[in-house]
């Protein structure tokens, strides 16, 4: 049997808050840009749903799937690929070890370990607050150095 072949697979699954689009995410000031209000409250409740659950899931060298249902809100137009910034940004984070608490949302170390990224548009939420569903998945190839 050829070992090598076979991976281990962690998946974490989530139903979070309608995120803010990327348009209102971040806000122009006269020291640059930083994350608005809505920003830091949406990265706030993640980090809420998340740390106290899971703690850290993926190491820095797990390649990452992310893929998201989002139910919309309303029946408004609206571009669905200005979700993703919030939603990259609120499930990345660390572990403080001194405070023992989570900066962010913890699930990987930094979005740029995602490899697989999609956001699929699906039906009206029906209390019309609208909500996403977050299905967070790595593999780590198995080899002899493991």
């Amino acid at each position: 049997m050829d070992i090598k072949k076979y991976s281990v697979i962690k998946t974490i699954k989530l139903i979070l808050p309608w995120p803010p689009t990327v348009n209102s995410y971040y806000v122009s000031g006269k020291r640059g840009v930083y994350l608005s209000k809505k920003g830091r409250e949406f990265k706030w409740i993640v980090q809420q749903i998340i740390g106290p659950r899971f703690g850290p899931v993926f190491s820095e060298e797990d390649r990452v799937t992310l893929w998201v249902n989002a139910y919309v809100p309303d029946e408004r137009t609206r571009d669905i690929d200005n979700l993703g910034k919030a939603i990259l940004d609120s499930l990345e984070g660390d572990f403080n070890k001194e405070k023992k608490n989570f900066i962010w949302g913890g699930l990987y170390k930094n979005d740029s370990q995602i490899d697989d990224f999609r956001i699929v548009r699906c039906e009206k939420d029906p209390e019309g607050k609208g909500y996403i569903e977050v299905s967070v998945r790595s593999g780590k190839e198995w080899s002899d150095d493991i």
